[in-house]
């Protein structure tokens, strides 16, 4: 388990692991800002934050080919679609987000249609051009 982040829960987070024994297989960095070396390790992204608002992390693993969990709310649901780019269970359900990771790991065809959809769908719909693009056009539409 790779935990990424820091923040006010982190010695909660750091307690729960020493109580469910799982220290030996659970590595905790604090918040980095080029993710991509680590990308390359994991199995799916999982995001918990209930408060996203665009979901930029969940964009970069999706961009580097690893299928994304998250909640269903805030931006997380502009980026995961679920069951096409990603996995998306109801908010503060941890149980469900944990079986929506043990879902993806399990099941490698799914995981490899969601990462392949994911990552046309970064490179569509959130590119830099693309999102520039767009942002003209609003810019259009409120001056006619």
């Amino acid at each position: 388990l790779l935990i990424i982040g820091d923040g006010p829960s982190k010695e909660q987070i750091v307690e729960l692991i020493k109580d469910e024994k799982i220290a030996d297989n659970t590595l905790m960095i604090c918040a980095r800002s080029n993710l991509e070396e680590l990308f390359s390790i994991m199995s799916v992204y999982a995001s918990p934050s209930v408060n996203e608002g665009l979901g930029l992390s969940l964009l970069e693993a999706q961009a580097n080919y690893v299928p994304a969990v998250g909640f269903k709310t805030g931006g997380i649901t502009d980026v995961i679609e679920h069951e096409v780019t990603g996995l998306l269970v109801e908010a503060f359900d941890t149980k469900a987000l944990a079986g929506a990771i043990v879902r993806l790991i399990q099941d490698e065809e799914l995981a490899g249609q969601i990462k392949r959809a994911a990552y046309k769908n970064v490179w569509e719909k959130f590119s830099i051009i693309n999102m520039a693009e767009n942002t003209i056009n609003v810019y259009k539409e409120v001056v006619k």
